[in-house]
């Protein structure tokens, strides 16, 4: 740590040289000397004329506010001071591509809000560092540690397998998930009388922030591969009505804290497909069809 003797006076900051001369700050020197350090050491040499005494000084002061910086810091991470913003290493950032495909949903049940599905889930980021590989191992490479995070109970079924995809410039790891289980669906009704119901899966990462170091993951839509329902297979087709998109979200909404106790946030990946309740048609319909019945009624009663 590069330590100075300096003392104040009036409205001067002088710097003492080992020599013993005073300096003030702003001024030049009468001769060539050698800005030393406390402990008699030079730090840097300048000439009376030129920039090479400019130079130096500046170089002295970044020294000086280092020293400051190191101070408040006191050997910790915790106070971020607009140096060390400069400083630091910039934030990498991992784009996790998502793809879900919906191979089987059923037993919706509105009052437990709750249903069942059979879903495959594709994650897929570049890496480098497996160039021109054709095997991956999810605990010797770097992996994004995916969880489901609305899954009641245990998954009946989940399997997951890796694929590696090299092109010219960079290699692209997929994570495959096929899920098979109960999963919970807060269910609603803004779109009363209409039933429109969304079914929902939510993955998240389970990695905290110093296992991710200067990575920071970005969960987006894979726009190459193309998510969809299956509607061939849907159990409760008598009930409800499936549509065929499936909407991909990202929300930053789960908090939890850390190992140090520190909250940290996550993004939450929502994937949804939407049902529609054939039977809540049918009532809307009775519904109105009477209403303009007993309308009619009234009015021709109230006539004359």
């Amino acid at each position: 740590m590069d330590q100075y003797s300096r003392h104040t006076h009036q409205n001067d900051n002088i710097i003492i040289l080992p020599t013993g001369q005073p300096l003030s700050v702003g001024s030049r020197p009468s001769s060539s000397k050698h800005l030393c350090r406390s402990n008699g050491t030079a730090v840097h040499s300048f000439e009376s004329k030129g920039g090479d005494y400019e130079r130096a000084m500046r170089n002295s002061n970044y020294s000086l506010l280092k020293t400051v910086v190191e101070i408040l810091n006191d050997g910790t991470e915790r106070l971020k001071t607009p140096v060390q913003l400069i400083m630091s290493p910039p934030m990498i950032s991992m784009e996790i591509r998502m793809r879900c495909i919906f191979l089987r949903v059923g037993d919706i049940d509105t009052l437990n809000e709750r249903y069942y599905a059979e879903i495959i889930l594709e994650a897929s980021w570049n890496d480098i560092q497996l160039k021109d590989q054709i095997a991956y191992n999810h605990n010797q490479h770097w992996n994004p540690n995916l969880a489901i995070v609305n899954s009641i109970g245990d998954l009946q079924k989940h399997d997951i397998w890796y694929t590696i995809q090299n092109t010219v410039t960079m290699t692209e790891v997929t994570e495959h998930h096929r899920i098979k289980g109960l999963f919970w669906e807060k269910m609603e009704l803004s779109h009363f009388p209409v039933d429109v119901q969304k079914l929902s899966i939510q993955v998240s990462t389970m990695k905290q922030n110093k296992e991710l170091g200067r990575n920071m993951l970005k969960f987006v839509k894979n726009n190459n591969k193309q998510s969809g329902v299956n509607r061939f297979i849907f159990t409760d087709e008598q009930e409800w009505y499936l549509y065929e998109h499936v909407e991909i979200t990202v929300k930053e909404q789960i908090e939890e804290l850390n190992d140090d106790l520190e909250i940290e946030k996550r993004d939450i990946v929502i994937c949804s497909c939407h049902v529609a309740s054939i039977f809540g048609r049918v009532q809307v319909a009775g519904t109105l069809l009477l209403t303009s019945i007993a309308f009619r009624w009234t009015v021709n009663k109230s006539l004359p």
